[in-house]
């Protein structure tokens, strides 16, 4: 929801960057099965604005990047 409402002007997306890391530590806990989920459930459009406001800037892909490579560290 938060990345809807930046996508239609109510949220700035630096704002949501500063206050909702967890969002993209939750993204990037999933965003290696999202297509496989999307395909098998027949949801194209799930988790669709979460992903392109996460990806969709410079700042969002490093933290993911971050993010994912802390994960992948924390299973081993």
């Amino acid at each position: 929801m938060v990345a809807t409402m930046v996508f239609h002007g109510a949220l700035e997306e630096d704002l949501v960057y500063d206050a909702c890391p967890e969002m993209y530590f939750k993204f990037a806990k999933v965003r290696r099965h999202i297509e496989e989920f999307r395909r098998i459930n027949n949801l194209p459009e799930l988790f669709q604005n979460l992903q392109n406001l996460a990806e969709g800037s410079e700042k969002g892909r490093a933290r993911l990047n971050n993010m994912e490579r802390y994960l992948s560290l924390s299973e081993q």
